[in-house]
């Protein structure tokens, strides 16, 4: 490589052959179930089976749209009370159960990342040896997922305070229309600076710690002051993650219609569909860290390395 110059396809397909590597040089089925557990884990809570939704059907002669939408209004004002403890209840159980997964997830992180990286399939002993630093991910993620929900639901709020008054009139007022677009425009670049982060979170934080023994921040403090002399190339880079994953869902969406529609069933089943997605996950998690060794040994986090944890007894 030419002094300076960063590469982006060489990355790519050295993680493409390493995947090959990894799966298919020898193909050994029950190394796919166990390397795809370990996969699974580390994708908990960010990919999940679809679920069908269901349709009410109204009699128009009964009743119309305009009444079913005044008389939903009127109940909920006049429950307001059971509707907020509802709401509440149904609130902390899926707090209660994200915070279970992510710290789940956290664990699988690495689990994953250490079982591609030394090609092999292990399970118990990287979910001990890395406990450390996966609950610094689980605390950092925690804290950032709470800051991000703030900023999500303050935008919700927003649009509803906007809304509320037009659903009960059933009337749609223009003036409210610029501030709707405000609120979508807000909330676009919010979710593409989030995409970045998580990019840069997942592709080479990560990947640091699981080399150094880092905790998160330590990490990060670490990746950005390299991030600032190459902005333009870890830009590219994300945007080049962009192209990869429309590219690998039209591979999918390929496969579902070759198999007419079959290999969705496989695939909306959640540890299944890993296991049969698993030369994705394999290759994906490897396009980071071999693009981040381009920028000398300090970061080569592909190259086996002699700070990691300790195992636990």
């Amino acid at each position: 490589m030419e002094p300076g110059l960063i590469e982006y396809i060489v990355p790519t397909k050295r993680a493409f052959e390493r995947m090959k590597d990894i799966l298919f040089r020898p193909f050994d089925f029950q190394k796919w179930f166990i390397l795809g557990f370990s996969a699974w884990l580390a994708s908990l809570g960010e990919s999940g089976g679809s679920s069908g939704g269901s349709g009410s059907d109204f009699d128009s002669d009964d009743e119309s749209a305009s009444d079913i939408i005044g008389e939903t209004v009127n109940w909920i004002e006049e429950n307001l009370i059971l509707v907020m403890t509802i709401g509440i209840i149904i609130v902390l159980i899926i707090v209660a159960i994200s915070v279970i997964v992510l710290w789940v997830q956290s664990r699988g992180k690495f689990m994953f990342l250490d079982n591609v990286i030394h090609d092999r399939t292990r399970i118990s002993e990287p979910w001990k040896e890395f406990k450390d630093i996966a609950n610094s991910l689980f605390r950092w993620k925690l804290v950032y997922g709470l800051i991000v929900a703030f900023a999500i639901l303050s935008m919700a709020g927003w649009g509803f305070y906007l809304c509320w008054p037009m659903v009960k009139a059933e009337a749609f007022d223009m003036e409210v229309l610029p501030w709707l677009v405000t609120i979508g425009v807000i909330f676009t670049i919010l979710i593409t600076v989030l995409s970045y982060i998580s990019t840069l979170l997942e592709n080479f934080v990560i990947p640091l710690m699981h080399r150094d023994g880092l905790p998160t921040t330590v990490a990060w403090r670490k990746l950005l002051p390299l991030h600032r002399e190459q902005a333009g190339a870890f830009v590219l880079f994300f945007l080049w993650m962009i192209v990869l994953g429309i590219l690998t869902g039209l591979a999918v969406l390929a496969l579902i219609f070759a198999t007419c529609c079959i290999a969705v069933i496989p695939l909306i089943i959640p540890y299944l569909g890993t296991v049969m997605m698993l030369p994705l996950y394999v290759f994906l998690r490897q396009v980071g860290p071999e693009f981040l060794k381009q920028f000398g040994e300090e970061f080569d986090t592909l190259t086996i390395a002699a700070k990691t944890p300790p195992a636990l007894n």
